[in-house]
């Protein structure tokens, strides 16, 4: 399996390596005119919080998604050969599709742009954050979020959004809840809770 990683995973120079592979440069080029700017540009050199609005990251982390695929095409091409299964998490599931054939690589940009584009005015509506928690079982980790919202008053957000694997999820709701709902964890036990790099709670 070859499995694409979602939302949260970008970084400034992510596609420092990769950038001048013939196919690389070719995604490039189709991809200015879908997007309307540079997204090479943004990647390798940011800022950091630009690369992480999720209007741009969205199509970065597709885009280097599909970037390594290729890379590890042209290092290890029986890895790629053996694969039989494209996955990803989350936004990284439209990254497998395209990976996968199912769908082209421009209708996968434009998919992924709008995607993000429409989560980044999802998250306009007030400061939101996303939280990765590992090593607690949902019925442990349910109870805390209700908790952290509730100590937060009226108007707070803490849900379990997606689960990752077992005793695997990320949590979403507003800042204050969140960051309760980290220190709640923590002292719950859970082997990881860390804030996603994201601009919004998906």
């Amino acid at each position: 399996a070859i499995f694409f990683p979602g939302q949260g995973s970008q970084y400034v120079k992510m596609m420092e390596g990769v950038k001048d592979m013939p196919k690389v440069k070719e995604m490039l080029e189709k991809a200015g005119p879908i997007l309307g700017y540079d997204i090479l540009d943004i990647c390798l050199n940011g800022p950091e919080d630009k690369l992480e609005e999720t209007r741009y990251c969205q199509p970065a982390m597709f885009i280097g998604g599909l970037a390594g695929l290729e890379k590890l095409r042209e290092e290890k091409p029986e890895a790629v050969t053996r694969a039989s299964v494209m996955a990803g998490l989350s936004l990284g599931e439209y990254t497998a599709l395209c990976a996968a054939g199912v769908m082209t690589f421009e209708d996968g940009l434009k998919l992924v742009k709008l995607r993000g584009e429409a989560m980044q005015e999802a998250a306009a509506a007030g400061k939101q954050l996303m939280l990765s928690v590992a090593g607690l079982e949902k019925d442990k980790l349910q109870p805390l979020c209700v908790q952290a919202a509730q100590k937060e008053g009226a108007g707070a957000v803490c849900q379990i959004a997606n689960c990752l694997f077992p005793g695997g999820f990320s949590v979403g709701g507003t800042e204050k809840a969140i960051n309760e709902l980290k220190d709640l964890v923590e002292k719950a036990g859970a082997l990881q809770a860390k804030v996603l790099k994201t601009s919004g709670a998906f």
